[in-house]
């Protein structure tokens, strides 16, 4: 099993960060595999409202190829 832990807190390392430490450590003692994902690490950044996505001819890859959360998302 694969357990993904996503912080969107500004602060490393803190109550949030710890809690979600704690239970990825439960996870992992149960044989599950964990990974910590920070947004803030990302240059991750919401809808800019282009409307690239509601284009003719537009597909969903394209917009989501430039997000460097990538790698976190599944077509």
């Amino acid at each position: 099993m694969n357990v993904i832990a996503v912080s969107g807190s500004p602060r490393k390392n803190r109550n949030t960060e710890k809690m979600l430490a704690e239970a990825l450590s439960g996870s992992a003692t149960q044989g599950a595999q964990t990974k910590l994902i920070r947004l803030y690490d990302l240059n991750f950044k919401g809808c800019k409202s282009c409307l690239a996505c509601k284009r003719i001819g537009a597909q969903r890859k394209y917009v989501l190829s430039k997000m460097t959360c990538r790698p976190f998302l599944k077509n």
